[in-house]
């Protein structure tokens, strides 16, 4: 995990890298598990060809085509708690609409590991995911229906090489391709009318990296990546006959260089380098400077310095709850120089150490600046929700982390306080707290575990994020013939503090010497705590077609019990 001073073979994005990998070592022997949840059913297997290669598959898949189960209900309670409401203000006449979702998913990834030689190993992946949901609309008092429906599906594909030359070199080769579709239609349930929306992102490209160890202190880290990113967009409605389709195109050539030094000792580590981007389409070119320093000092202390620079070139666009189906969707577009620029990210961060004899404490204060956002894509639920105004959001804190391990058991606690506010020069006003803006945040947990036996207790709270209420007194407008909502100050008020409590068990069964049995249980929100997670304002009609502000509050899961059951072989 990087949250700063990230390795420069990094790039694409202005947040935290999480740098997961599946297995990448050759199993002697067969190994596979096969279970279930009360969401889905899943299984893997890792399976040697040979001596020298072995191919590696995972599945997992949605149950409550068979069976739905209370969690499922629980999660489709809360992600379409909305969609009475959100058919209220679409219909004509407040006539009684119900409603049914169907939701299923799948994914399946399978990898291939080849050792050609003792210098030179070969990977394959593969990685296919789907989601399909069916939104019913049905009128109580003709029985009519009209399906809505919303399909997401991702391919990810890539071949790798990695050789090494000598002792003090090697390099690894990658070829890689992703695909995503967004695939929704909206079928309004008075009218004909059938609103399609597309979505595509294709993107291909090739990664190089080299390392060469220079000396037992100093080792150089290089490469080049380029990347085709093409992002398609189709909003196509029968009546009235309208039909928008865009596409853009960005290609990226990425040059890189750092140098990682170590001491002798294995006190001081340093970590530092360029990263060079250049956009074809717009020709500009970005440098990207990142620093990572840690130095340990006696008795377990030590320092930590880390800074970074980053860019993103795509960006996701919000349909809201009220825009499609009734769901909140998101819509990637590709930055084109202008309205929609390259994100870029500035931070800053350091932090103090302590690690030894199963303490560990880290204290730091950190400062980040991200530029060139477009508020558009911000998720703003006010007066500024179809603005287009670019500008930036800044975040300054500092947190504070405890862990405490000993042979059976682990405590630990945190404690988080950080501003975040945007800043739009073109905007009145041009300062206000940012949508996820939240100050104060702590987490205290711990586990323990005893022979085959693993328990976890954990406790979240966080104060409020800011929303935007209505002019007190003159809430609504009419203009044209058109009623808007007149909205206070953006962000001025907090939601109530959020908390909740979680509770897991794991044992793991020892069924034969070659089979195991892992249960797990797990308690969601075990105090069953009603946390208000949004609230928004939406207007409403009447039977004499006065229209009124209607408040919506977006409520989290209660109380949701899970149980999962795995054999391993």
């Amino acid at each position: 995990l990087y949250k700063n001073g990230t390795n420069i073979r990094y790039g694409e994005g202005v947040s935290g890298v999480l740098d997961m990998r599946s297995k990448n070592t050759l199993s002697a022997q067969t190994e596979a598990g096969l279970g279930f949840n009360l969401i889905n059913g899943n299984g893997f297997l890792d399976l040697p060809i040979s001596g020298k290669a072995s191919i590696q598959v995972a599945a997992r898949k949605s149950i409550n085509h068979l069976w739905e189960s209370p969690v499922y209900k629980n999660y489709t309670k809360r992600i379409f708690q909305d969609s009475e409401i959100t058919n209220v203000e679409n219909s004509q006449n407040n006539i009684a609409i119900n409603t049914d979702e169907d939701f299923s998913f799948y994914d399946v990834g399978t990898k291939l590991l080849w050792e050609v030689s003792e210098k030179d190993r070969l990977h394959i992946n593969f990685l296919t995911i789907d989601n399909s949901l069916d939104f019913t609309e049905t009128l109580e008092t003709t029985s009519q229906s009209k399906t809505s429906k919303l399909d997401q599906r991702s391919l990810l594909g890539g071949i790798s090489w990695h050789r090494s030359w000598i002792d003090r070199m090697e390099t690894t080769v990658l070829g890689y391709g992703t695909y995503y579709l967004l695939d929704a239609i909206n079928r309004d349930i008075f009218t004909t009318q059938e609103q399609k929306q597309q979505n595509e992102v294709l993107e291909t490209g090739v990664k190089l990296d080299a390392a060469l160890k220079l000396s037992e202190k100093l080792k150089l880290q290089t490469g080049y990546q380029f990347s085709e990113i093409g992002i398609a967009n189709t909003q196509d409605i029968n009546l009235p006959r309208f039909r928008d389709y865009e596409k853009d195109v960005l290609r990226t050539h990425v040059v890189f260089a750092g140098l990682n030094y170590l001491s002798k000792n294995q006190k001081t580590f340093v970590a530092g380098g360029l990263r060079g981007s250049y956009f074809t389409k717009f020709d500009d070119i970005l440098i990207e400077p990142r620093l990572s320093l840690h130095q340990k000092f006696a008795n377990g202390f030590a320092v930590e310095l880390l800074g970074e620079y980053k860019s993103q070139s795509t960006t996701q666009r919000i349909d809201f709850e009220s825009d499609f189906l009734g769901i909140e969707k998101r819509r990637w577009v590709l930055a084109d120089g202008e309205n929609t620029p390259v994100i870029k990210s500035k931070q800053v961060s350091a932090g103090l150490v302590y690690n030894k004899r199963g303490l560990f404490i880290n204290a730091e204060g950190f400062y980040k600046i991200v530029e060139d956002i477009n508020i558009a894509n911000q998720g703003l639920q006010n007066q500024f929700r179809f603005s287009r105004a670019t500008g930036n959001y800044t975040v300054r804190g500092g947190e504070f982390v405890i862990n405490q391990k000993t042979a059976y058991v682990s405590l630990w606690a945190s404690y988080r306080y950080s501003k975040n506010d945007y800043g739009f020069k073109s905007l009145m006003p041009s300062t206000f707290p940012n949508n996820l803006d939240i100050q104060h945040s702590a987490t205290v947990a711990g586990s323990y575990s005893w022979q085959a036996l693993k328990i976890a207790l954990g406790l979240n709270w966080h104060s409020g994020k800011p929303y935007t209420v209505p002019l007190k007194n003159a809430e609504t407008t009419t203009e044209g013939g058109i009623t808007t909502i007149q909205y206070d100050v953006p962000n001025s008020e907090r939601l109530p503090n959020y908390f909740r409590t979680d509770f897991s068990a794991e044992y793991l069964w020892k069924l034969s010497p070659t089979i195991d049995a892992k249960i797990n249980f797990a308690l969601l929100n075990l105090l069953n705590t009603e946390n208000t997670l949004n609230i928004r304002y939406a207007l409403i009609g009447d039977e004499n077609n006065q229209v009124s502000v209607n408040k919506i509050e977006e409520i989290s899961l209660g109380i949701t019990p899970n149980f999962s059951f795995q054999v391993l072989f």
